[in-house]
């Protein structure tokens, strides 16, 4: 009976933090000829994250509060320039992104929404999310919408 409480107290551990992302875990990757840049959970602890309310395209038509780090922090970390990136996620739908969407507006790599770690189940480990709640005039537009990508793979810089 000692031994069946022990290997469910085991398995319940295993549940428990199962969810729970570790350091080292990579969420996308960051490529370009300079190589590849993984964007662990420590870079983002590094990087630090920002907290805003937008529309996550494919959901609802309500705002939600996501948080992440901002790309164009991830992308001085990774040392990389160029003028657009390709954005791929892991069913290998890919998209173009201009360098200057970063650049001018706070598009981040969501990890979280609404206070819930974004998974693969949920869309995740990351999806770029544009400050649609800042700005109203990028609410529904197919283009941003497209850009939107979740469960983000891929980020290669050109």
């Amino acid at each position: 009976m000692r031994s069946i409480l022990q290997h469910l107290l085991v398995l319940a551990t295993l549940l428990v933090s199962a969810p729970f992302a570790h350091a080292d875990d990579v969420l996308f990757t960051v490529r370009s000829a300079k190589g590849d840049f993984p964007v662990t959970e420590a870079v983002v602890e590094k990087l630090g994250t920002v907290t805003y309310k937008a529309l996550a395209p494919g959901m609802d038509d309500a705002l939600h509060q996501v948080r992440g780090p901002l790309i164009r922090d991830v992308l001085k970390a990774a040392g990389v320039e160029g003028t657009t990136a390709a954005a791929v996620a892991l069913d290998k739908y890919e998209v173009e992104i201009p360098m200057a969407d970063f650049t001018t507006l706070d598009v981040i790599a969501a990890i979280e929404m609404d206070g819930e770690r974004l998974t693969v189940r949920s869309k995740g480990p990351a999806w770029i999310i544009y400050p649609t709640g800042k700005h109203t005039e990028l609410q529904k537009d197919p283009v941003y919408e497209a850009r939107s990508i979740w469960q983000l793979k891929d980020l290669v810089v050109k």
